[in-house]
């Protein structure tokens, strides 16, 4: 998961700076993204826990693509480099476009997963308080 978190980092920094965006990632945004795609790409936690994948393609190209189009909404909605609300929107967008059975594995994810770390992790708590945008 290291090197697909680079992966991602290093594109979005790319292709922010191309797009004349002067924002900073987020590291620790990148990492709960490649957490949140390579869990339910493989269909297990890092906890061991067995997870139902969505057919939307879950691919580092599909979450260097939310990160980069949440990056520019926040950046020209809010004046912030990123925000969780724009990264949840824009992660529901990529997962459900395909098959709506894929958005009720999200809210499954979200209602399981991100909840039992928000109980430890400071960006999985404002990230499980986004929920709200999955439905």
């Amino acid at each position: 998961m290291k090197l697909e978190a680079k992966i991602i980092e290093s594109q979005a920094r790319s292709l922010l700076q191309h797009s004349g965006i002067e924002a900073e990632i987020d590291t620790e945004v990148v990492e709960l993204l490649a957490t949140t795609f390579m869990e339910l790409r493989t269909g297990m936690t890092r906890e061991g826990y067995r997870l139902d994948s969505p057919q939307a393609t879950m691919s580092t190209a599909e979450a260097v693509s939310v990160y980069v189009q949440s990056a520019m909404t926040s950046y020209y909605y809010e004046g912030k480099d990123i925000a969780l609300d724009r990264l949840v929107q824009n992660m529901l967008g990529t997962i459900a476009k395909e098959n709506e059975k894929d958005l009720s594995i999200l809210k499954t994810y979200f209602s399981k997963v991100v909840k039992m770390r928000s109980k430890d992790e400071g960006i999985w708590n404002r990230y499980y308080e986004e929920q709200k945008w999955i439905g």
